[in-house]
């Protein structure tokens, strides 16, 4: 059932838009999550010997608080999914 609201999405996805912040909070989200990537990395071994959807999956599981301040579950993953429900 998700993979359907994921293709659906997909489907109808327009644009994306890539915007700066300077936002000291999601910088650091971000900072954290390369660190975090970087360890993992270090002992899975380099991204050629795994498919980038592991290492989407494991960024993705990690709590984001600028979702919670937003009213989502703090992870990436959860709050995509929320918001699908809502559209389809």
């Amino acid at each position: 059932m998700i993979k359907e609201k994921i293709e659906k999405y997909l489907n109808e996805l327009v644009e994306v838009k890539f915007v700066k912040t300077s936002n000291r909070s999601i910088l650091g989200q971000l900072k954290d999550s390369m660190y975090f990537l970087e360890t993992d990395l270090h002992y899975i071994g380099n991204v050629a010997e795994h498919d980038l959807d592991y290492v989407n999956d494991r960024l993705n599981d990690m709590p984001m608080t600028a979702l919670k301040k937003q009213g989502y579950v703090p992870f990436p993953n959860r709050a995509i999914i929320e918001e699908m429900n809502k559209l389809y």
